[in-house]
């Protein structure tokens, strides 16, 4: 890992929050479902990976950030070619997982599941999700996009349609980490749109 790159890590933190790292969203069976779908083209920094099986957000024009947990898919099988990112074909030259990342050991303290993707060739035309760079986290608003397995959150009976949805969440706590909960519909902290990522494929 260079040096430099672990600061990165730490500045992009809150930003993957817009993609989630799982490419379902689970979002309240209380929400309008016309404000729920959404097309990938209102998202265009949001880059499927895995043959769509999970998510990265084009954080600068060689960047992509993602989960740990897919890097490590991406680096075991040495994917260098076969994504599109800004509607051109696009290759990852090099894999960076953050040094605390243990798959063994998920939600431990101290892991953390992000990990930077290096393209091949930098994107042109296309604006990078702007990176977060404050310090008032709590209570913020989150927005979360991806494709995947759905439900309503109040049930453990997921459906796969592949449809792009979208929905929210707000920071409940800063301990560092950034934590949010589903709430349930109806209480006082749900948001119209109250959403939480979910499992993949």
């Amino acid at each position: 890992m260079k040096p430099s790159l672990i600061a990165f890590f730490a500045t992009v933190t809150f930003c993957t929050l817009i993609a989630g790292h799982a490419a379902a969203i689970i979002v309240s069976g209380d929400a309008p479902q016309e404000a729920v779908f959404a097309e990938p083209t209102d998202y265009p920094e949001v880059i499927p990976l895995l043959d769509g099986r999970a998510v990265g957000t084009l954080v600068a024009d060689i960047w992509i950030v993602t989960a740990a947990h897919v890097g490590q898919i991406i680096d075991r099988n040495a994917e260098v070619e076969g994504i599109v990112v800004g509607g051109k074909s696009n290759g990852i030259s090099a894999v960076f997982i953050h040094p605390s990342w243990d798959d063994a050991a998920v939600g431990a303290p101290g892991v953390i599941d992000i990990a930077l993707l290096q393209l091949a060739r930098p994107v042109s035309g296309l604006r990078p999700a702007p990176l977060y760079r404050g310090k008032n986290e709590l209570d913020s608003i989150v927005t979360l996009v991806g494709w995947g397995r759905t439900g309503d959150g109040m049930k453990d009976n997921l459906v796969r349609d592949g449809r792009f949805r979208r929905g929210e969440n707000r920071v409940d706590a800063v301990t560092p980490r950034l934590r949010f909960r589903f709430d349930e519909p109806g209480s006082a902290r749900a948001l119209p749109l109250e959403a939480v990522s979910g499992p993949r494929g």
